[in-house]
């Protein structure tokens, strides 16, 4: 049984990386720097960000995605930053580094547009040895270690109104390369976003997250948090015919803050099992 499910998840690997491409977050309000490069050109300060994502718990090999970023201004108009991102489906892993860089140009009424290019390079990794086959001698089989090394490039802008409209569009990885799983796929990222403030320290923010990738239909999310000079803050992720996810927040101090996330499938995705957790930890060092 085991074998079996991993062999299940090993075709579910290949579609996800083909077709789909690029993993997804729920926390979009808290880190648009999973997508968009140009996104650190719209900070004063810098920040480390750590997240986890795990799918469908009750099942071993279920899909599992943890992402660390790290960016700083380094002078008026230039930012620098970096990140990983590993994603673990069955007995396939892909492991992404990433150095990004953003210019800023500032308008005269607040607002700034950021352009943001990152490089680096994505490693596909597969241990075929843990999938039960029929035929021994299926050439796809035959080595059942695999892993490849593939360079990329990628770039985004971000538009941002003195702190209370954003837009942004981006492509993580513009190269196509292929690779032994076939081919990657670009996936287009289109972001909006308005932040409604009301008495002292009380903001509501929204987002909406449009994402296409060939062969796949369109994508779309609505996220909605509201934080207040309280430590804690709330929410929800919106994912058409996919999940909802209610949102938690939790200043923990004055640089430290807290997320989780946990998605309820609706709609017709797969029902495998409801056990599906995000969290994210953010770090705002004070300039």
């Amino acid at each position: 049984m085991k074998k079996i499910i991993c062999f299940t998840l090993f075709f579910y690997s290949c579609n996800f990386l083909c077709a789909q491409q690029f993993p997804s977050s729920t926390h979009i309000n808290y880190n648009h720097f999973f997508f968009n490069p140009g996104y650190i050109g719209s900070s004063e300060s810098s920040s480390v960000i750590l997240s986890h994502q795990s799918k469908w718990q009750d099942i071993e090999g279920a899909p599992r995605t943890r992402f660390f970023g790290a960016y700083s201004p380094f002078k008026k108009g230039i930012s620098f930053g970096v990140n990983f991102l590993n994603d673990v489906i069955g007995p396939t892993t892909t492991n992404a580094f990433f150095a990004s860089s953003s210019y800023t140009v500032s308008f005269g009424n607040n607002s700034t547009l950021s352009m943001g290019l990152r490089l680096g390079f994505s490693q596909y990794a597969g241990n075929l040895s843990s999938v039960s086959i029929n035929d021994p001698l299926d050439p796809v089989f035959l080595d059942a270690s695999l892993n490849e090394y593939i360079p990329n490039m990628g770039f985004g802008l971000y538009y941002n109104y003195f702190d209370n409209y954003f837009l942004g569009f981006s492509i993580p990885s513009f190269i196509q390369n292929t690779y032994y799983q076939g081919k990657e796929q670009r996936t287009y990222f289109l972001t909006a976003g308005k932040s409604f403030k009301f008495f002292p320290d009380h903001i509501i923010k929204t987002a909406f997250i449009l994402s296409g990738t060939m062969a796949v239909p369109l994508k779309w999310d609505i996220n909605v948090c509201y934080f207040s000079e309280f430590a804690l803050g709330a929410g929800f992720n919106y994912s058409h015919n996919e999940s909802i996810s209610p949102i938690l927040y939790a200043e923990i101090s004055e640089i430290l803050s807290l997320g989780y996330s946990y998605s309820i499938p609706i709609g017709d995705v797969l029902h495998i099992t409801d056990n599906t957790h995000e969290i994210i930890l953010r770090i705002n060092f004070i300039e």
